[in-house]
This record gives structure tokens, C-alpha cells and sequence, in this order.
């Protein structure tokens, strides 16, 4: 899995987990945790990886925001809309991270520029967000999909949304489900960094040559569950299922062309 795809997943886990906590008073808010994560070595790998990571997010008036998806900003933001950009980091890929990718050399991580838009109906999120890479495979990717939550209570008729509204702590909420699906594309240089395999990387890896234009590579299937503890803690988990497609699940360095992605995460808001 590349880190872009890495960051995709724990941001939608992570959002299930701060998504309904209480807001904090004063200029900064923000939220800590930890949280454990199994993905595939890369996308395409046949061998999972797990490793524990720290959670942490800080917002500064509802404007600009440190965490996960890097250090920027809303150029616009209403009750509904929202238009971000930030810059990021991402790591690359190593080619000590499977033993499928020795001789294919490693891909330098870098500064990304992102932008994300997005727009809340109801309990649903519309979301499209581009990065562009300046290490690496230097290329663009995107993603474009839908994300929901919806309390378990209204899901089973023992609540409704209008009554919820009115609740003073995320914990009268009860146990929160979310799902989400996304699609992610690259350009050309995106995708022939992460998918193709170069004469020079063939001869080194014994690995067929392959070329891989631009287009969709992936598509995600999310779905988590959040549980308020207190007002400020909560537990979550989220399950991710990602399917190559396009050029990407032809690519002669994968060995399966699906992933299941799976995070256990704390977080406590501030």
C-alpha cells in the first residue's frame, strides 16, 4: 500500500473517532490518541504489516488545522461547504518494505500539496481531494467519493436524527456506524512509479516490464464503528477493502489485487 493510500485509510478511521466530540472553548481544540494499524505492504503486496502510531490533531478557531492530513487551512468554510489546502509529507516507497519489490529501487518521499473539497448532506459527505507529489513519482493522484455516519440507535428505530440533535454530550449519541467509498486516480507519472516496472527495473528484479498510464488504480470500501465513552474519550475501529483496477491490478509486481486494511484507535478530545 502506498503511504498516499496509508493516509486515506487512517484518516477516514480517524474521523470516526472525533466526528461527534464535544467542542472545546476557546481559540484551539484538538485531539490526542494511539492508535494500531494492519495494511498490506503496499497495495498489491500478498503480506500484511502492523505497527502503533500516535494520533494527534489540533485546530485553531475552526481555520487552520495541524494533523493527519498535514498543516494548512480552509480557504472556505461554512456550516455545510468546505474548501482546504495543506501541505503534507509523504513517504515514498522502500524497496526493503516487501521482499516483491527488491530491485525496484526506492521511491523518495517528499512535500505534497493538497486541496480537498468537501460537502455535508445530512449525514452524508461528498468528498474530492488532489495532491500533488514534489518527490518521487513527482505525479498527481486523487480521490473522489462518499462518506456517512449514522448512530446505530436510529439505524435500529429507537432514536431519529431530530431527537439526537438535541443531545448535550456525543455520549448520548450511542455507538456511531460510518461507511465510505472512494476511488483514487493517478496520472501518468503517478502511476508508472507506483504500477509500472522500468527495462532497468525489470533486468534488476526479474520482474516483467510493464507500463501503467493514467487512470483509476483503486477502490475503497470503508466501514468503522465509533463508541463515545465520555464526552471527550472514544474507542473506534475501521475496516478498509481496497480493490486494484485500471493498469494498476495488471502490474506485474502484484500479488494480490485486493487489500483489507484494518485500525483500533483511542482518541481524547481537548
Amino acid at each position: 500500500m502506498t503511504q498516499k493510500q496509508t493516509i486515506a485509510v487512517v484518516l477516514a478511521a480517524y474521523s470516526i473517532l472525533v466526528a461527534t466530540q464535544v467542542r472545546a472553548e476557546g481559540d484551539w481544540e484538538g485531539s490526542i490518541g494511539i492508535g494500531v494499524f494492519s495494511k498490506p505492504e503496499y497495495l498489491g503486496s500478498s503480506e500484511q504489516e502492523t505497527s502503533g502510531f500516535p494520533v494527534l490533531e489540533l485546530i485553531w478557531r475552526d481555520r487552520l488545522f495541524i494533523g493527519p492530513a498535514g498543516i494548512g487551512g480552509y480557504v472556505v468554510k461554512t456550516d455545510d461547504f468546505s474548501v482546504s489546502a495543506s501541505i503534507g509529507y509523504d513517504e515514498g516507497r522502500k524497496e526493503s518494505d516487501s521482499v516483491f519489490l527488491r530491485g525496484l529501487g526506492d521511491i523518495d518521499g517528499g512535500a505534497t500539496y493538497n486541496l480537498g473539497v468537501e460537502y455535508e448532506f445530512g449525514p452524508i459527505t461528498p468528498f474530492f481531494e488532489v495532491t500533488k507529489y514534489s518527490k518521487g513519482s513527482e505525479g498527481v493522484s486523487a480521490s473522489v467519493g462518499v462518506e456517512g455516519m449514522v448512530p446505530l440507535s436510529v439505524l435500529m428505530g429507537r432514536a431519529s436524527f431530530a431527537s439526537l440533535a438535541q443531545s448535550d454530550s456525543p455520549a448520548d449519541l450511542g455507538p456511531m456506524l460510518t461507511a465510505g467509498l472512494s476511488a483514487d486516480w493517478g496520472n501518468d507519472d503517478y502511476n508508472s512509479t507506483y504500477y509500472g516496472v522500468s527495462a532497468a527495473q525489470s533486468a534488476t528484479s526479474g520482474l516483467s516490464q510493464y507500463t501503467a498510464g493514467s487512470g483509476f488504480h483503486a477502490i475503497n470500501f470503508e466501514i468503522g464503528l465509533q463508541v463515545p465513552i465520555t464526552e471527550r474519550f472514544s474507542l473506534g475501529g475501521a475496516v478498509t477493502y481496497s480493490q486494484l483496477t485500471g493498469d494498476a491490478k495488471d502490474s506485474s509486481i502484484v500479488r494480490d489485487t485486493s487489500g483489507t486494511s484494518v485500525g483500533l484507535f483511542g482518541v481524547y478530545r481537548f
